[in-house]
Order: C-alpha cells, then structure tokens, then sequence
C-alpha cells in the first residue's frame, strides 16, 4: 500500500477523533499530514503515540485504531 494522500489523512484523523476520541493537536497533525508513516501498523502506532499512549500497552484500542487506518489507507490505494 502507498503512503496516504492529504484528503485520506484528513478523514482518516477526522474520523479517529471523532469515533474513537484521538483528537490530536494541530501541532501532531501536521507532523503526520508533512510526514506521513509509510505503512498501515506504522501510521496507527505514531497516532498513538502523539496521543501519549503506548500502542504496545493497550491492545484493544490499537486494534480499533488500525482498523479505522486499515479502512483509510484502502481508500486511497490506487
């Protein structure tokens, strides 16, 4: 899978904070919008991270988190 495009990273954060409540700041946002993680597992963990969370400390919700990347990243396949 490529790396995901503007419009894919701006739904994907959209729907990460609403659903599941990964609002990150402007600031992280960004980071990941200018840089954004290459692969699938990649782009969940740094959405974690920028969250203050462990990705390898809380299973469930990095499941939920990927799951919602995994739709994106789909969606901006060619």
């Amino acid at each position: 899978m490529s790396r995901p495009t503007g419009r894919v990273i701006d739904g994907l954060l959209a729907e990460l904070c609403v659903g599941l409540g990964f609002c990150l700041t402007p600031d992280d946002e960004q980071q990941i919008r200018d840089s954004p993680p290459d692969g699938i597992d990649e782009f969940t963990d740094a959405v974690m991270t920028a969250e203050g969370l462990d990705p390898s400390l809380n299973k469930q919700l990095r499941r939920q988190v990927r799951e919602v990347v995994v739709r994106w990243f789909a969606r901006g396949a060619p």
